[in-house]
């Protein structure tokens, strides 16, 4: 079976399933985005139902859609430091999948 994508912003993110995912700190994830790999990873230890890991990969896809537009960098030099653009980035990409996860994706994808 291929490899599935996800496309953002001209660019094509392979999603790749592992179990046992952390961040750069060590801390336990339910999902990465990685620019420099073009991937989105989602942790199986987490994500334990296929509906979580539509979630968790729809969550990333939107941290790439930050990052492919420029606003995670437009963050960066709006905040005092890194951290802190993080949580804000956080933030927007949590209140963008609850108002759109997962009811409006179910009524765009009946669209004919």
């Amino acid at each position: 079976m291929p490899n599935l994508t996800i496309p953002v912003g001209g660019r094509d993110f392979e999603v790749v399933q592992r179990k046992g995912l952390k961040d750069d700190d060590g801390e336990s994830v339910f999902g990465l985005f990685d620019s420099s790999h073009d991937r989105i990873s989602i942790c199986l230890t987490k994500n334990k139902t296929v509906s979580e890991k539509r979630a968790t990969a729809f969550h990333e896809a939107l941290h790439a859609a930050f990052a492919m537009s420029g606003q995670s960098e437009v963050l960066v030099a709006l905040c005092r430091d890194a951290d802190q653009a993080r949580a804000i980035e956080e933030s927007l990409v949590i209140a963008i999948e609850n108002m759109m996860w997962p009811r409006a994706i179910e009524v765009i994808q009946r669209l004919k």
